[in-house]
């Protein structure tokens, strides 16, 4: 299901960028439009999934899955970007690498740390994503942020606001457009960076991506 999230329904902004003009023809979304999907698609396969959150610089405006299996508790991130594939569970650390890059947890008092590794990104060097609390809130207050999430006083807090991202796993590649350049990881790791002006966007999501986008000449603001 994680890695059908990530083939199906890319990471992006452009409900962010362009508001309705773009983002009802685009599956997938940002991190509370893939949560929101996931937790569906892991309810209805049997699983017992809720949506839960976590912080990203010391800011609450991260949101994952919370998923139960076999009375063991994991939580999952579909939605920041980068493959993270694996669950993360909360009784033990984990570490392990896709695409070349690395994932892993250390679990102190009441929180996970996630920390991730990646070439082409922060120089190569390992920084931490998130911080995810062992006791999560209730779904219904987080989704009451989420519903809330592109008003003016909330929008500028994600890192992302007002900036092109959009990723996905095709074929046996994960790609990621990150404003003005296209990182292309293989198996082993980055295999390629292009670079990519504004303009170029609609051709390169439909080349890379496979994804017909009619964007349009301007940003729409909120």
């Amino acid at each position: 299901l994680i890695e059908q999230s990530f083939r199906d329904e890319p990471f992006h902004t452009l409900r962010m960028l362009y508001h309705k003009h773009v983002w009802k023809h685009v599956a997938g979304g940002t991190c509370s439009d893939k949560v929101i999907s996931f937790v569906e698609m892991a309810n209805a396969a049997g699983f017992s999934a809720t949506i839960s959150s976590a912080f990203i610089g010391n800011q609450e405006i991260h949101r994952i899955a919370r998923l139960t299996i076999d009375e063991r508790v994991y939580f999952v991130d579909v939605g920041n970007g980068w493959p993270s594939l694996m669950p993360y569970p909360t009784d033990e650390s984990i570490e392990y690498t896709r695409f070349g890059m690395t994932f892993r947890t250390v679990i102190r008092n009441d929180r996970i740390m996630v920390f991730h590794q990646s070439p082409g990104v922060k120089d190569g060097k390992e920084y931490k994503q998130m911080e995810i609390l062992l006791t999560p809130r209730a779904e219904k207050d987080v989704m009451n942020d989420i519903e809330k999430r592109f008003d003016a006083e909330n929008i500028g807090k994600y890192p992302f606001s007002n900036r092109m991202r959009f990723s996905a796993i095709i074929d046996d590649k994960f790609l990621f457009l990150r404003d003005n350049s296209l990182l292309i990881y293989e198996k082993n790791g980055l295999e390629e960076i292009i670079s990519v002006t504004d303009d170029e966007w609609e051709n390169t999501l439909l080349q890379y991506f496979r994804c017909a986008v009619n964007i349009p000449d301007d940003k729409e603001e909120f």
